[in-house]
């Protein structure tokens, strides 16, 4: 790295040392809901490159608004898709790890990444309305599969908004027609 400015973080870092591993734990903060980096008025790209692609062939704008609502969309679906990435990883420490190796402290911090992402969409009413948009579609599919992998995360109790929301969305026939499937055995 230069010797210039560094970019102010939201992310409050914390070394915990156990059995000789360290680990930075990530905590979300107001700005950075999922911990992941990924700052409320920011968008990661590398998240969404492929997604403008897909929108600009569709003809542009459908998806990912222009104009003064497109950093809005890319940032909401900035968080939906760092909470889609945390589900999948509690989905393999609970699923694949052997249960002698799993850390249930990182699993936690996982779910709590989810909890607040939760919570911010719950209080942006905002990014819930309107035609469907990509980040929409993100915070739907996570939705739905923390409904099939996790039914325990009980996230319709504590977001009434969401709760709704989701009820609504789920009705739409491009949802209704992918609901997520367990695989089935072969």
């Amino acid at each position: 790295m230069s010797g210039g400015p560094q970019a102010p973080r939201s992310v409050e870092r914390k070394e915990v040392r156990a059995e000789e591993v360290v680990r930075v734990e990530r905590v979300g903060t107001p700005d950075d809901p999922a911990g992941d980096g990924a700052q409320v008025g920011t968008a990661r790209p590398e998240t969404w490159r492929r997604e403008i692609a897909g929108d600009e062939r569709a003809g542009g704008g459908k998806l990912i608004p222009k104009g003064k609502d497109r950093w809005r969309v890319l940032t909401a679906h900035a968080l939906a898709q760092g909470m889609c990435d945390a589900a999948i990883l509690m989905r393999y420490e609970t699923w694949l790890r052997p249960e002698s190796l799993r850390w249930t402290t990182w699993s936690d911090d996982q779910a709590g990444k989810i909890k607040s992402g939760l919570d911010w969409f719950e209080a942006h009413p905002k990014e819930l309305e309107g035609p469907i948009n990509l980040a929409q579609i993100a915070l739907g599919c996570l939705l739905g599969y923390l409904d099939l992998r996790f039914p325990q995360i009980d996230w319709r109790a504590s977001h009434p908004r969401l709760k709704n929301w989701f009820a609504e969305i789920a009705k739409r026939e491009s949802f209704a027609s992918t609901p997520p499937d367990a695989p089935k055995p072969v």
